[in-house]
């Protein structure tokens, strides 16, 4: 299994040649693609700032079919909160989506798949997957 950071969804809307490999390789492993509730909050706001909304939504919403989508939960707050503390600790901060989405990987034991590596890549004990 793995979860796909909100930037791999954007290129595949964007038709990004170089997301196709990603997905060509989950697809010959097998592997399961996931994205966290919180990506699908960023998403459905990029949404609603685009020209035009409900097509935007509407083809988000075919995107969601094809995916399992990981709740943040409880326990994904409680790893949220400290990865957060260790990031602000460190003077290096980054977005709390990022963070939620990080602490639902860890908390599932996946990888992530991103093209922000330059932040994921900061977060202790997190396995990322760059392209």
């Amino acid at each position: 299994m793995a979860i796909l950071d909100t930037t791999v969804i954007v290129d595949i809307i964007r038709a990004n040649p170089n997301v196709k490999k990603v997905l060509d390789k989950l697809e010959a492993t097998q592997d399961e693609p996931k994205i966290g509730s919180p990506t699908v909050q960023e998403l459905v706001k990029g949404a609603y700032f685009g020209r035009s909304p409900q097509t935007e939504l509407d083809r988000l919403n075919q995107i969601f079919k094809g995916l399992s989508i990981l709740p943040f939960t409880a326990t994904t707050a409680k790893i949220a909160g400290h990865i957060q503390a260790e990031l602000e600790k460190s003077g290096k901060p980054i977005d709390i989506e990022d963070i939620q989405i990080a602490a639902i990987a860890k908390a599932a034991d996946e990888r992530i798949i991103t093209r922000n590596q330059k932040y994921f890549s900061l977060i202790k004990g997190l396995i990322v997957e760059s392209y």
